[in-house]
């Protein structure tokens, strides 16, 4: 019984996990299609933008009006 139990309990506790990184998943692509995100980033937070720029172990992968994505230099990801 308590076997059975915890089974229940693990399966409920990946129902929630997921549950909520779709709904983060789902709030990063409304942010990223809305138009001028990263030039409000750019506007706003220079200062953490230049920071990032500025680590050795990070580059710019890709930038445009409304999205800007930064990689790991060594593995490219």
């Amino acid at each position: 019984m308590g076997v059975f139990l915890c089974i229940i309990l693990i399966v409920v506790a990946i129902y929630f996990y997921n549950a909520i990184n779709k709904k983060t998943d789902a709030d990063e692509q409304k942010a990223m299609s809305t138009p001028g995100v990263a030039q409000y980033i750019r506007k706003n937070f220079s200062e953490i933008l230049d920071c990032i720029s500025a680590a050795p172990s990070l580059t710019k992968e890709f930038e445009r009006s409304d999205y800007m994505r930064f990689a790991n230099k060594a593995t490219g990801i």
